[in-house]
């Protein structure tokens, strides 16, 4: 009993203060964008549907737990509002969908109601030996289907624009995805399968505590602008989740100081080494990068060098015409020439036989004037 109270007490403190981290931190780096704002919101019933569940299991009086547990439903459906709402503007939003968005908000409204109000789907609360428990209502059934039937909706139309985005875009939802995948994944087997179907809620804390990881990768796909690869998102995460676990089990369930001493040693080797795993994934990833950055840089030199060839054959092309233009208009010239020179040569030569011809006759005309004096 002690061991759970003080596990379930550490995961509540720490989940909530980094919950209103984050939030802090995404909202202060941006306010006015619908992004940031939408996840501020989004991050605040995430909190509320924590604290609730938290004092309900904690409660020491039944019907004040039954209302803390009609509260952390509620949370949930207001948690679906603002997380349909933050998908659609993220990474930005495309287009509005008018009558969708009244539907979510409609149905989520009347699902915060029908919880907090009415005994359908949160019908009372047992104590048992490790806490609180819940008592659903008949309602509970049509309740699940609903938050499914919306989560499975939001994410049709989330990952039908992913294929549209562009790589960078691409890596930020693939982060969010990570976080989508964790956090239903563990509401599946705590909240639904074990809780809702089997009836035994000891760890129903745990699904709602899963929302730290969703939270986590969403926040530092909006904020960093240079995203590593998923594998190195996946990889740290299960670094530090088992890390956390060994902590726990040093902290909690180990009593004697040697074996304390000695796990401690192996979580800090364990952590060692996943700094190395992560930072030679770090690595290998940088190098991947350099290399296309490289391959692109010598392609475009290569689409570079193809461009100026075909430029310099074009401009040896043009030189070769205007080449041919020059030399038929100087062919014509020189034709010209030529003719002119002709006609001038002859002209000449006239000229002359014409000198010639008036000093024949004048010489002629000499001696017939000489004789006639005599």
């Amino acid at each position: 009993m002690i061991e759970f109270s003080l596990i379930n007490q550490f995961l509540a403190l720490l989940i909530i203060a980094t919950g209103i981290w984050l939030a802090l931190w995404v909202y202060l780096t941006d306010r006015k964008a619908k992004v940031n704002q939408s996840f501020c919101l989004m991050t605040i019933f995430i909190i509320l549907w924590i604290i609730f569940g938290y004092l309900a299991n904690t409660s020491t009086q039944l019907d004040q737990a039954t209302f803390l547990f009609r509260l952390n439903h509620g949370a949930v459906s207001l948690f679906m509002i603002a997380a349909y709402f933050f998908l659609t503007s993220f990474p930005h939003r495309e287009k509005n969908h008018p009558i969708l968005d009244k539907i979510v908000l409609v149905f989520g409204l009347i699902l915060f109601l029908v919880s907090l109000f009415t005994n359908w789907i949160i019908q009372g609360a047992e104590f048992k030996e490790w806490g609180v428990d819940i008592i659903y209502g008949e309602e509970e059934n049509f309740f699940s289907m609903i938050i499914i039937t919306l989560t499975l909706l939001i994410l049709g139309l989330f990952l039908k624009r992913y294929f549209r985005l562009p790589k960078e875009e691409k890596l930020k939802v693939q982060y969010l995805l990570i976080g989508v995948l964790i956090f239903a994944l563990m509401n599946l087997i705590f909240n639904v399968v074990l809780s809702a179907r089997l009836g035994y809620s000891k760890f129903y804390y745990l699904g709602d505590y899963s929302a730290i990881f969703l939270l986590g990768f969403t926040a530092y796909a909006i904020i960093k602008r240079k995203l590593f690869g998923i594998k190195v998102a996946l990889i740290s995460f299960f670094v530090a989740f088992i890390g956390i676990l060994l902590s726990l089990d040093i902290l909690i369930f180990t009593q004697e100081i040697s074996l304390k001493l000695f796990k401690l040693l192996i979580l800090v080797f364990f952590l060692y080494l996943g700094y190395l795993l992560v930072k030679s994934v770090i690595n290998e990833i940088k190098r991947r990068e350099e290399l296309e950055k490289l391959t692109s840089e010598l392609q475009i030199t290569h689409i570079r060098l193809e461009a100026s060839y075909k430029g310099m054959q074009e401009l040896a092309k043009s030189l070769e015409e205007k080449v041919k233009e020059r030399t038929k208009e100087l062919q014509k010239r020189v034709n010209e020439l030529e003719k002119f020179h002709k006609v001038t040569v002859g002209r000449e030569l006239k000229m002359v036989e014409l000198k010639k011809e008036v000093k024949r006759l004048n010489e002629e005309l000499g001696k017939k004037t000489g004789s006639e004096k005599v």
